[in-house]
Protein backbone atom coordinates (compact mmCIF):
# COMPACT_ATOMS: atom_id res chain seq x y z
CA UNK A 1 0.00 0.00 0.00
CA UNK A 2 1.59 3.66 -0.64
CA UNK A 3 0.12 6.15 0.67
CA UNK A 4 0.95 9.96 0.04
CA UNK A 5 0.31 12.51 2.64
CA UNK A 6 -0.11 15.91 1.48
CA UNK A 7 0.72 18.38 4.40
CA UNK A 8 0.96 22.52 5.22
CA UNK A 9 0.89 24.01 8.38
CA UNK A 10 -2.54 24.48 9.32
CA UNK A 11 -4.84 22.75 11.66
CA UNK A 12 -6.02 20.65 8.68
CA UNK A 13 -2.83 18.85 8.15
CA UNK A 14 -2.54 17.82 11.41
CA UNK A 15 -5.99 16.38 11.71
CA UNK A 16 -4.61 13.98 8.66
CA UNK A 17 -1.46 13.22 10.08
CA UNK A 18 -3.31 12.34 13.47
CA UNK A 19 -5.81 10.03 11.74
CA UNK A 20 -2.64 8.12 10.53
CA UNK A 21 -0.88 7.81 13.21
CA UNK A 22 -4.05 6.37 15.41
CA UNK A 23 -4.92 4.01 12.49
CA UNK A 24 -2.73 0.51 13.35
CA UNK A 25 -4.46 -1.21 10.85
CA UNK A 26 -1.74 -0.18 8.11
CA UNK A 27 -0.68 -3.28 6.09
CA UNK A 28 2.90 -4.38 6.56
CA UNK A 29 5.15 -2.64 4.22
CA UNK A 30 3.36 0.41 3.59
CA UNK A 31 5.22 3.26 2.07
CA UNK A 32 4.19 6.66 3.34
CA UNK A 33 5.15 9.95 1.53
CA UNK A 34 4.87 13.14 2.97
CA UNK A 35 4.86 16.13 0.67
CA UNK A 36 4.66 19.72 1.71
CA UNK A 37 4.27 22.48 -1.06
CA UNK A 38 6.25 25.73 -0.57
CA UNK A 39 3.55 27.98 -2.81
CA UNK A 40 6.14 31.21 -3.90
CA UNK A 41 5.32 33.93 -2.08
CA UNK A 42 7.86 35.91 -4.77
CA UNK A 43 7.52 35.37 -8.70
CA UNK A 44 10.86 34.29 -10.29
CA UNK A 45 11.50 37.54 -12.74
CA UNK A 46 14.81 38.20 -14.65
CA UNK A 47 15.44 41.51 -12.09
CA UNK A 48 14.57 40.85 -8.00
CA UNK A 49 14.21 44.48 -7.71
CA UNK A 50 10.47 43.75 -7.94
CA UNK A 51 10.40 43.16 -4.68
CA UNK A 52 11.57 44.19 -1.52
CA UNK A 53 13.90 42.11 0.84
CA UNK A 54 11.47 41.21 2.75
CA UNK A 55 9.51 39.30 0.70
CA UNK A 56 12.52 36.85 0.09
CA UNK A 57 13.09 36.88 3.77
CA UNK A 58 10.00 35.57 4.05
CA UNK A 59 10.13 32.71 1.68
CA UNK A 60 12.43 31.30 3.34
CA UNK A 61 11.15 31.60 6.60
CA UNK A 62 8.14 29.80 5.63
CA UNK A 63 10.70 27.13 3.64
CA UNK A 64 12.35 26.58 7.20
CA UNK A 65 8.86 26.32 9.27
CA UNK A 66 7.75 23.70 6.52
CA UNK A 67 11.13 21.73 6.31
CA UNK A 68 10.88 21.35 10.65
CA UNK A 69 7.02 20.71 10.45
CA UNK A 70 8.57 17.69 7.97
CA UNK A 71 11.10 16.40 9.70
CA UNK A 72 8.98 15.90 12.78
CA UNK A 73 6.45 14.94 11.12
CA UNK A 74 8.06 12.27 9.44
CA UNK A 75 10.03 11.30 13.05
CA UNK A 76 6.07 10.72 14.24
CA UNK A 77 5.13 8.27 11.26
CA UNK A 78 8.80 6.46 11.76
CA UNK A 79 8.41 6.04 15.45
CA UNK A 80 4.69 5.00 14.98
CA UNK A 81 5.29 2.61 12.19
CA UNK A 82 8.93 1.42 12.61
CA UNK A 83 8.08 -1.60 9.80
CA UNK A 84 6.58 1.18 7.34
CA UNK A 85 9.29 2.78 4.80
CA UNK A 86 8.45 6.58 5.11
CA UNK A 87 9.99 9.34 3.43
CA UNK A 88 9.30 13.36 2.89
CA UNK A 89 10.10 16.60 1.54
CA UNK A 90 9.24 20.10 0.58
CA UNK A 91 9.02 20.35 -3.02
CA UNK A 92 8.35 24.14 -4.28
CA UNK A 93 5.48 25.06 -6.38
CA UNK A 94 1.45 25.61 -6.38
CA UNK A 95 0.05 22.78 -4.29
CA UNK A 96 -2.39 21.34 -6.18
CA UNK A 97 -0.14 21.22 -9.16
CA UNK A 98 2.59 19.87 -6.81
CA UNK A 99 0.31 17.24 -5.16
CA UNK A 100 -1.06 15.58 -8.95
CA UNK A 101 2.32 15.63 -10.29
CA UNK A 102 3.41 14.06 -7.27
CA UNK A 103 0.85 11.08 -7.37
CA UNK A 104 1.06 10.86 -11.13
CA UNK A 105 5.35 10.09 -10.51
CA UNK A 106 4.77 7.81 -7.74
CA UNK A 107 1.15 5.94 -8.14
CA UNK A 108 0.12 5.94 -4.59
CA UNK A 109 -3.34 4.13 -3.92
CA UNK A 110 -4.19 7.08 -1.58
CA UNK A 111 -3.88 10.50 -1.11
CA UNK A 112 -4.55 11.88 2.01
CA UNK A 113 -4.90 15.63 2.49
CA UNK A 114 -6.60 18.19 5.06
CA UNK A 115 -8.82 20.76 4.04
CA UNK A 116 -9.69 24.10 5.72
CA UNK A 117 -13.50 24.17 4.47
CA UNK A 118 -14.35 26.60 2.96
CA UNK A 119 -17.53 27.57 1.30
CA UNK A 120 -19.01 30.56 -0.90
CA UNK A 121 -16.88 33.25 -1.57
CA UNK A 122 -14.09 32.63 0.40
CA UNK A 123 -14.01 29.18 -1.57
CA UNK A 124 -14.78 30.82 -5.14
CA UNK A 125 -11.81 33.18 -4.59
CA UNK A 126 -9.41 30.82 -2.87
CA UNK A 127 -10.21 27.42 -4.70
CA UNK A 128 -10.02 24.32 -3.51
CA UNK A 129 -7.08 22.32 -3.61
CA UNK A 130 -8.92 19.10 -2.23
CA UNK A 131 -11.55 19.39 -4.62
CA UNK A 132 -9.12 19.45 -7.47
CA UNK A 133 -6.94 16.62 -6.10
CA UNK A 134 -10.61 14.60 -5.78
CA UNK A 135 -11.11 15.23 -9.83
CA UNK A 136 -7.73 14.94 -11.27
CA UNK A 137 -6.29 12.17 -8.94
CA UNK A 138 -6.05 8.66 -10.49
CA UNK A 139 -6.42 7.24 -6.92
CA UNK A 140 -8.89 7.36 -4.37
CA UNK A 141 -8.58 10.77 -2.03
CA UNK A 142 -9.18 10.97 1.64
CA UNK A 143 -9.95 14.60 2.57
CA UNK A 144 -10.14 15.55 6.34
CA UNK A 145 -11.55 18.50 7.69
CA UNK A 146 -10.07 20.80 10.60
CA UNK A 147 -12.27 20.35 13.74
CA UNK A 148 -13.61 23.87 13.40
CA UNK A 149 -15.50 22.87 10.01
CA UNK A 150 -15.68 19.32 10.09
CA UNK A 151 -19.12 17.72 9.68
CA UNK A 152 -20.90 14.97 11.59
CA UNK A 153 -18.01 12.36 10.13
CA UNK A 154 -15.42 14.83 10.29
CA UNK A 155 -14.36 13.12 6.72
CA UNK A 156 -15.62 13.08 2.85
CA UNK A 157 -13.83 10.32 1.07
CA UNK A 158 -14.27 9.91 -2.95
CA UNK A 159 -12.31 7.64 -5.25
Amino acid sequence: MKVLIAMDTSACSKVALDLLLSDRSWPEGTKFRLISCLEPIVRKYPSSMYYPAEMFDAQEALRAMLEEMMSNSLNELRKHFPDCEVEGTVVEGLAVDTILLEAKGWNPDLIVLGSHGRKGFEHFVLGSVAEKVIKEADCAVTVLRSPLHQNASGIAVAS
